[in-house]
């Protein structure tokens, strides 16, 4: 029983160390890009519209522990309930991220007066990133909970991997600094694709090879 909870600890361990590097290296790349200036636009946008994803993650977290003794137990029906109810959950708090969308230029101005300039443009791609992200919580929380988590670190090398020559991609496209967030939202929903296919075969007992690990 030591071994398999020791593999488990690392596979988390080393999915939390590839995700912190996919996330984090969107700085990098907005200094090297645009130079340092831009970060705090970059920064202030990022923390603005990831207000309802930290809610909606305070909210989320406690299902852990009752998605592993769920799963334990085989009590698929609870967790399809369950589940529908926290995607209405996120489909609340995603409308409050929109509304956010409507009144950020009022909320900057309140907040950082009116020399920092927010691109409307830069609010929108962040905030239907964060949309993706959201969903895609939702599945990797349970997916975590069951410890199915293999998936989870094949798709965040495969982020790791594209996400910087798809930025400069967009860079070059001239999409200015939503260059970067067009790159997170599109590899973020192909992973949230795969985790919700995932998850559909693992509640109907159909999940085999990388889908059951």
């Amino acid at each position: 029983k030591v071994i398999p909870l020791l593999k488990l600890g690392t596979g988390f361990f080393v999915n939390q160390i590839l995700y912190l590097i996919v996330t984090h290296s969107s700085i990098i790349l907005v200094v090297q890009f645009f130079g340092p200036n831009d970060v705090t636009i970059f920064n202030l946008s990022h923390r603005y519209v990831t207000i309802s994803s930290m809610l909606y993650t305070m909210i989320l977290t406690p299902f852990l522990t009752a998605f592993t003794e769920a799963y334990t137990k085989k009590e698929f029906d609870w967790i399809v309930n369950t589940m529908k109810k926290i995607n209405l959950i996120c489909i609340v708090f995603s409308f409050f991220s929109l509304f956010m969308v409507l009144i950020y230029n009022w909320f900057f101005n309140l907040w950082v007066g009116e020399d920092i300039v927010i691109p409307l443009n830069l609010i929108i791609v962040m905030t239907i990133t964060t949309l993706i992200k959201m969903w895609s919580s939702t599945y990797t929380l349970f997916l975590n909970g069951i410890g199915k988590i293999r998936l989870q670190f094949y798709l965040l090398i495969f982020q790791g991997v594209l996400f910087i020559p798809l930025s400069f991609i967009f860079y070059k496209l001239q999409f200015g600094l939503s260059s970067i967030v067009i790159a997170q939202m599109i590899l973020s929903l192909i992973s949230i694709t795969f985790f919700v296919v995932q998850y559909k075969k693992i509640v109907n007992l159909k999940a085999y090879g990388i889908w059951d690990k």
